[in-house]
């Protein structure tokens, strides 16, 4: 009976320290949304903000590695992660092919590390050879742009990476590495034939938005949108949708989507998954931030495939706000493998999985045009002519009647003049209708007294 109670303890006890071992395992994240600083170039540090929570996770350029280290949740420059070099001395940086120094226009990154204690840089060469940076000793303990790109001699071809911190029992948190090739192609822009981010073609009434060196939460660049509130049929002028698509992420591996922004005004600010299914869903936020702030959508729905994702800013009532967007951030349970996507009809979502080919979405398009301008001239008939005709008509019973002798083309004249002025002041109808109105008015009558 004992033999098998410490049996039955014993399995129990596997059990237990299995369970733990299984929920205790570190979750690896992985970051979708490509470039998603803004960057000019394309930036050959992988997961350089950390997200993956993994090392060795490069899939194209190279591969962090660390020699005893691990991540930092509680430290970040942007997005979630660091890397958290307390206690350990290096942090490596592979690169899959070498680079010649000379085409490297930009090498920097963020470090944050206790006063007094140094960090310093080696960079590896082809040759066996390398150099040092030196030892960067920081005052304080608030995040530090570090930049290197001096360091690096412009005739050898670079091949790795080490970052060291000084000091037993010193803290140190690096994050958003930064590393350019002038062969990389820039997007300097975003428009409707750029990528990774796009924007529609027909749709869009935008024409003041742009990459931007004047604001950035981290790297050199962000988003700049600059929108005006007008009369463009949406309620607003501007705010132009930003796209990036990809195929096949479950939404069920999605962890967090996030990104940073500020304005100088009010806007609402909108995320809408894609699905293949050419379903959607969105998430809106209400965006006030004179400072860089970070915002969480909660946008993915169960059991669905994600095929991309829209970013879309709008102003319904103040006349112009400013925009910038950084940081955009797509974190999920399985790593990103980089496929070329092709959206025709630059909706989002790739052809593969859209069903309605550019002319059908372009006359569908302009079918609803015409019919968003037909119920426009219903309402205007509603709120215009009807009440004109009832107080002509109440005055021809009044005339007959009571002798008011009043002409019922008064009648009319007064209530198109009032239809349509309260229609101006409800923004149903434009002004230039009503001073045309008023216009007309003036020659009948003239018209009348001569007569």
């Amino acid at each position: 009976m004992k033999k098998i109670s410490m049996i039955l303890l014993s399995l129990i006890c596997i059990v237990l320290v299995s369970s733990f071992i299984h929920f205790s395992q570190a979750i690896n994240y992985y970051e979708w949304v490509q470039n998603g600083s803004f960057e000019d170039y394309i930036n050959y540090f992988e997961d350089y903000s950390a997200e993956s929570n993994i090392f060795n996770s490069g899939v194209k350029y190279g591969n962090f590695s660390l020699s005893g280290g691990s991540f930092s949740t509680s430290q970040a420059h942007s997005g979630i992660r660091s890397f958290d070099l307390s206690g350990a001395n290096y942090l490596w940086y592979n690169l899959t092919d070498r680079i010649i120094g000379a085409d490297i226009i930009n090498a920097s990154y963020y470090v944050k590390q206790a006063s007094g204690h140094t960090s310093g840089i080696i960079i590896y060469y082809e040759d066996n050879t390398y150099s040092n940076t030196g030892s960067y000793v920081t005052i304080t303990d608030s995040w530090v742009l570090g930049d290197f790109v001096s360091y690096i001699d412009d005739a050898k071809y670079v091949v790795a990476f080490m970052f060291t911190v000084y000091g037993s029992g010193s803290y140190c948190y690096y994050d958003d590495f930064v590393l350019y090739d002038v062969d990389d192609d820039a997007q300097s822009y975003v428009s409707f034939n750029t990528k990774p981010f796009y924007e529609p073609r027909i749709w869009s009434v935008d024409i003041f938005q742009g990459i931007s060196s004047g604001q950035k939460h981290s790297g050199n660049w962000s988003y700049h949108d600059f929108i005006a509130v007008g009369d463009e049929g949406f309620g607003y002028q501007g705010g132009a949708t930003i796209i990036q698509s990809f195929i096949g992420l479950d939404s069920d591996l999605i962890n967090d989507f996030r990104l940073y922004a500020k304005t100088d005004n009010e806007i609402d600010l909108t995320v809408m998954f894609l699905y293949s299914d050419e379903s959607f869903s969105t998430d809106t936020k209400s965006v006030n931030a004179s400072d860089w702030t970070v915002f969480v959508f909660d946008v993915a729905l169960p059991n669905k495939v994600v095929v991309g994702f829209r970013i879309i800013p709008y102003s319904s009532t103040v006349y112009t706000v400013n925009l910038w967007l950084d940081d955009v951030s797509l974190t999920a349970t399985t790593q990103y493998i980089p496929t070329d996507v092709d959206d025709s009809d630059h909706d989002g979502i790739p052809n593969q999985f859209d069903t309605v080919d550019d002319e059908e979405w372009i006359d569908n398009e302009e079918t609803e045009e015409k019919t968003n301008n037909l119920v426009d001239w219903i309402v205007m008939f509603i709120v215009i002519f009807m009440p004109a005709l009832l107080f002509a008509g109440a005055l021809y019973e009044g005339n007959k009647e009571g002798g008011m002798n009043i002409s019922p083309v008064f009648g009319i004249i007064s209530g198109l003049v009032l239809s349509v002025g309260l229609g101006v002041y409800t923004s149903l109808i434009p002004l230039w209708m009503l001073i045309l109105m008023i216009i007309a008015v003036i020659l009948l009558i003239v018209g009348l007294v001569r007569r």
